[in-house]
């Protein structure tokens, strides 16, 4: 698998693009497996982040009032619990499978967040390289340009080590829990919001 090691880091890059492209925010490593067991040598792991996922937090504000369409939006994330999976993050999965079908098979699996995904993806694995898209893109760059003027140039543009250290300090781990109750929802069904 070294020999394709070019196609899966330009696969990585593919995936950026695709991102960007549909203006979506989220990231992606590249993860070389350390142990012996198993038929994965190279792993990707992905996170596309849900823009409805950010809406519950403007509820920490105590003067936040949500207009109707915000209300709306509300009842998706009780309802549907968005969290990243669709249609977005299957076209960018394609974007990079392009790219690896030559000389593997790849196979999406195990759809969850960014905190269950985290402390799995450090146990036997050598971390290769970081892309990011939208946000994440651009708070990456801001961070390496800062090691940069500091004259730390060990830091490649794909460093994941570093990426790591961003997401750490921009992704608060904290759960939210959103009392719908207070926000005016029962359980009276889906449909009784929009009428």
């Amino acid at each position: 698998m070294e020999d394709h090691e070019n196609q899966i880091r330009t696969a990585l890059n593919a995936m950026s693009a695709k991102g960007n492209s549909l203006r979506t925010h989220g990231f992606a490593f590249l993860w070389r497996n350390i142990y012996e067991v198993g038929l994965a040598p190279y792993t990707i792991t992905m996170v596309n982040y849900s823009s409805f996922q950010a809406l519950p937090y403007a509820f920490l504000d105590p003067d936040y009032l949500p207009n109707d369409t915000a209300m709306r939006f509300l009842q998706l994330i009780r309802d549907h619990a968005p969290e990243g999976h669709g249609q977005m993050l299957d076209k960018i999965c394609e974007a990079g499978e392009r790219f690896l079908n030559s000389f593997c098979e790849p196979r999406p699996e195990y759809f969850t967040d960014w905190m269950n995904l985290k402390p799995q993806i450090f146990q036997e694995t050598d971390a290769l390289a970081f892309v990011g898209w939208g946000i994440f893109e651009e708070l990456f760059y801001e961070r390496l340009a800062k090691e940069y003027e500091m004259a730390d140039f060990d830091y490649r543009h794909d460093n994941p080590l570093l990426a790591i250290s961003m997401l750490n300090e921009i992704i608060d781990e904290t759960k939210l829990y959103v009392d719908w109750g207070k926000l005016g929802f029962d359980d009276e069904g889906d449909e009784s919001f929009f009428e």
